[in-house]
């Protein structure tokens, strides 16, 4: 996995093969890996990336992925940004955390774990419910990955990638 800029190399985004089709276990988490590998080498730079979402991931046809930069740093809301991004607070790698425990959802589920309107996501986020994790069958220990990589409050997901 690479971070790159906002050129896309040979291939497809994540996006793409999400709207064409549901991902294998295997793939979604071979994929994932690959995502977490290049965000840890970046958060060890001491960079937030900030826009981490399925457009943003490149697949090439070696199966390798690199996460591109976004063109600006302040994009338009998706469902994929952090509960503190929304709320105007501070980020770090916790951010990332956040929006790669979004993009694990996808991949495993099919879809994302709320509704993409503002309103249901504003209802979600700034509510006390957690938000709801549903991935039966998969291993329990994944289940929980998934689970504190969306917890709402920074300081209950994981503080690193490793």
């Amino acid at each position: 996995m690479t971070i790159g800029d906002t050129t896309s190399p040979p291939g497809e985004s994540l996006k793409t093969r999400l709207a064409r089709r549901s991902l294998p276990l295997a793939e979604a988490l071979d994929l994932g890996a690959q995502i977490a590998a290049g965000l840890a080498a970046v958060h060890a730079r001491g960079i937030v990336h900030g826009d981490v979402q399925p457009a943003n991931v490149w697949i090439s046809a070696e199966e390798r992925v690199t996460v591109l930069d976004p063109p600006v740093r302040v994009l338009g809301k998706t469902p994929y940004r952090s509960p503190e991004q929304l709320w105007g607070g501070p980020v770090d790698a916790r951010t990332d955390i956040w929006s790669l425990g979004m993009i694990l959802y996808e991949m495993l589920a099919g879809s994302l774990p709320f509704e993409d309107s503002e309103g249901e996501r504003g209802r979600t986020l700034l509510g006390d419910e957690p938000v709801a994790v549903r991935l039966p069958g998969l291993p329990p220990n994944l289940h929980r990955i998934v689970e504190r990589a969306l917890a709402k409050s920074p300081a209950a997901r994981y503080a690193r990638i490793e």
